[in-house]
């Protein structure tokens, strides 16, 4: 496959193909770990079999992501049979035997290679595997079996023979393949194949391409009808005129907030449809940087040279004309990949941001949520995995206790400063809003998208400016502003266990600028009265992950150079983003100064918001959001580091923060300076519970550092903490002799990786593009 994936990927750009089976792959263990990239396809997931021990053979097949796909091992009787199952659902049935197909996918060796034994274990896997819709093809180098008449002249196609009429399964390729013979065939027990055809081959491969249309009992794509704005076919002027027209005020004379933005989202929705058509959304398709419109001819002109040598009864000529025309194609379609490949690395020190964005589109291609594994089963319908996941991201909400909290006596925080109660909101400070919002950046569930925004900034600002004044003055927050669409972010282990995804929301763009206008008040308010401990390096200005680690090193380093010994304690806390409550965040700030309107609009802000995730074009069922501050918010991370404001407060020792991400460090020259750690330790515990905050204990470490340390064992909740050599401290290995070596080395192999990564992803002809880019 290696020498003939551009061509192949070609092909599949321009028919748009769902699947792709394809044998002989030669895809074996060490062509995945050296370059599984080089062969993965934007918008497909890949699924192989790997010849074991032994060069050749192999199996790929290609599903479009807009499919639910999922491989089934469970019919492999043997890794010698070189076989691919993959389970795919045509609707949100998930379970439903009559709403899906099996596809399996085989490459038999010829009968000198395997022999008897051989296809009585393929013919077993194919009778284990085969339910009421199952599809089989690939190369079975079976040429003695005529399937015109069903005749058989040796023991492999009788056996062959027989397990097709045991599963009931017709053979639909009705012309040779390869030379004078049929050896690639395609198999179904439901009259699902239509349309077949015996094409050209694929580079200067000896075997034809088969295609064929494949009918399921509903539609095969899944009912995917979501919609969004195609921009390119925007009519701009013609926008904006209409807009302008509008005038605000008496638009929005006599009526609340929540009917302001009703009447605003009207306006809005209607000149956008007069002038903005609509698309579906998976008519997306990303096409790499090389593909060029010349490509899609060219193939169609290898087409046709393949049709006419066909109809002249193998004319030499003809014949010739055909190679002539894959000969080009093949020549041209690996010319303009280095050409693109060459002018991105000429041009990646002056525009970066496009090399990058090469890269990336490269790095992770046909990742998908799913399976999702539900007491002991497997679900693959996007519809339930999304239901799962938010049933689990709101699993984790903090039910506030009040019954035991005195907001009166709990005023430790109190600062005396003056209070900041409300702030001013003009257009002018919209307009420069809208202008700095990427065009780019994702709608929430309200549907209005940045690019909309940008293109009617003059009037939207001054329509925005009259809602957001009452929104601030009467605590009036419309629901839009208060829902959120939560995108799962893979972090890591197993992506079929609901707990290694992170929720991350997306809310109204609109909301969001509201909340830009909260945040730059309530900051400037914190900044000036120094409010905020200088032990926070997250969310602030001026500060960052570096500083929070150069300040940690110096600290560390000059003990350590007096001859003093530290212990470091990290610390993890348990979803800390999704389990603030909120009316104890709310008493916080207010003993920071945040009253008023502002404190009022916060409240309402918080209250009654719910979260929906959405994945693939689905979306889960509403869940109310009990707790926490949302991720992917504006006002969201600032509100978190004030409630993690006080962490420190009568602890006793240095703290670093990043947000929720913390590290104690104290001298421990005797054992009765442990004692003491242990003691705030303890002190930890107690905040955590006051303020309803939880440490994953099993994930919190210490680290003892210098020539003499005690070790002394902590614990927390009665658990001992693990101690660590050395711990990944925002992204840095921080080892306990205070070395950078292995850091040195983790950044070298990571190097490497991305050079490897690259090397694979470009053309091996020609001039070494990374000789351009140095």
């Amino acid at each position: 496959l290696r020498n003939k994936k551009d061509e192949l990927f070609g092909y599949i750009i321009d028919e748009n193909l769902d699947i792709i089976c394809i044998s002989e792959s030669w895809i074996n263990e060490e062509v995945l770990n050296e370059s599984k990239l080089e062969y993965e396809l934007d918008g497909y997931l890949l699924y192989t079999y790997q010849r074991p021990n032994r060069i050749g053979g192999g199996l790929a097949l290609y599903v479009k992501n807009s499919l639910v796909s999922v491989q089934n091992d469970s019919f492999k009787i043997s890794d010698d049979v070189e076989s691919l199952w993959v389970d795919i659902n045509f609707e949100s049935v998930s379970n439903s035997k009559e709403n899906s197909i099996r596809i399996g996918v085989f490459y038999r060796p010829p009968n000198q290679q395997t022999g008897i034994e051989y296809d009585k274990l393929m013919i077993n896997e194919i009778n284990s595997a085969c339910n009421s819709n199952t599809l089989i093809l690939g190369d079975f180098n079976l040429p003695t079996i005529n399937w015109d008449t069903h005749e058989v002249n040796n023991e492999e196609g009788r056996l062959f023979m027989e397990c097709c009429q045991d599963n009931f399964l017709t053979q639909f390729v009705e012309k040779p393949t390869r030379g004078k013979n049929i050896l690639d065939l395609v198999l179904a027990n439901q009259d699902s194949v239509k349309e077949l055809q015996i094409g050209e081959t694929l580079s200067n491969s000896d075997h034809n391409i088969i295609r064929f249309s494949l009918e399921g009992p509903n539609k095969f794509i899944k009912s995917n009808k979501a919609k969004i704005p195609d921009f390119k076919k925007g009519d701009y002027e013609s926008f904006r005129k209409k807009l302008e027209s509008i005038n605000w005020n008496i638009e929005f004379k006599n009526k609340n907030g929540h009917q302001m933005w009703e009447r605003f989202k009207s306006i809005l929705s209607d000149i956008q449809n007069s002038c903005i058509p609509s698309r579906n959304i998976r008519d997306i398709n990303r096409k790499p940087s090389w593909w060029n419109s010349k490509i899609s001819k060219m193939i169609k002109l290898k087409k046709a040279a393949f049709k006419k040598f066909k109809q002249s009864n193998d004319r030499v000529d003809y014949l010739e004309d055909y190679k002539k025309n894959r000969d080009s194609l093949n020549s041209f379609i690996r010319k303009c990949k280095r050409e693109a490949e060459i002018n991105l690395a000429c041009n990646s020190k002056k525009d970066p941001k496009k090399f990058f964005s090469f890269y990336k589109f490269n790095k992770k291609k046909g990742d998908r949520i799913g399976p999702i594994e539900i007491n002991g089963s497997l679900i693959n319908d996007d519809k339930e995995i999304a239901n799962s996941l938010n049933n689990y991201f709101s699993s984790v909400f903090t039910k506030e206790n009040l019954n035991n909290f005195d907001f009166e006596t709990n005023n430790e925080q109190n600062h005396g400063h003056e209070s900041l109660e409300n702030i001013e909101i003009s257009p002018e400070t919209i307009k420069k809003l809208i202008k700095n919002i990427k065009p780019n950046k994702s709608a929430g569930p309200d549907e209005i998208y940045a690019k909309i925004l940008k293109e009617g900034n003059n009037s939207l600002s001054v329509a925005l400016s009259i809602l957001f004044t009452r929104s601030m003055s009467h605590s009036e927050i419309p629901d839009d502003w208060k829902s959120a669409n939560v995108v799962p972010i893979f972090k890591k282990g197993s992506r079929k266990e609901l707990e290694n995804y992170r929720p991350i929301s997306l809310t109204s763009l609109v909301g969001k600028l509201l909340e830009k206008i909260v945040k730059d008040g309530i900051q400037e308010h914190l900044d000036q009265h120094k409010l905020i401990l200088d032990s926070q390096h997250g969310f602030r200005t001026g500060k960052s992950c570096l500083t929070n680690l150069l300040e940690f090193l110096e600290y560390a380093t000059s003990h350590v150079d007096k001859g003093e010994d530290i212990d470091v304690i990290y610390l993890d806390f348990s979803k800390a983003f999704d389990k603030v409550p909120h009316q104890r965040l709310l008493h916080k700030l207010k003993l920071h100064g945040i009253s008023g309107y502002i404190l009022s609009w916060i409240r309402e802000w918080l209250k009654d918001r719910k979260q929906r995730v959405t994945l693939n074009g689905f979306k889960s069922e509403w869940q109310k959001v009990l707790s926490g501050v949302p991720q992917g918010s504006v006002l969201g991370p600032l509100l978190f580091i004030i409630y993690l404001n006080d962490l420190e407060s009568k602890l006793g020792c240095k703290v670093f923060k990043f947000a929720d991400d913390t590290k104690l460090v104290k001298t421990v020259n005797d054992l009765e300076s442990s004692f003491e750690l242990q003691k705030i330790l303890d002190r930890l515990i107690a905040w955590a519970e006051k303020w309803q905050m939880e440490f994953n204990v099993k994930k919190c470490k210490v680290s003892h550092i210098g020539s003499t340390n005690g070790k002394f064992e902590y614990e927390m909740n009665g658990k001992f903490l693990k101690e660590v050599n050395e711990e990944k401290d925002l992204g840095i290995i921080i080892s306990n002799d205070l070395k950078s070596s292995k850091q040195c080395l983790a950044a070298c192999k990571k190097a490497n990786q991305m050079l490897d990564h690259n090397w694979n992803i470009v053309s091996k002809h020609g001039l070494p593009i990374s000789d351009k880019m140095c």
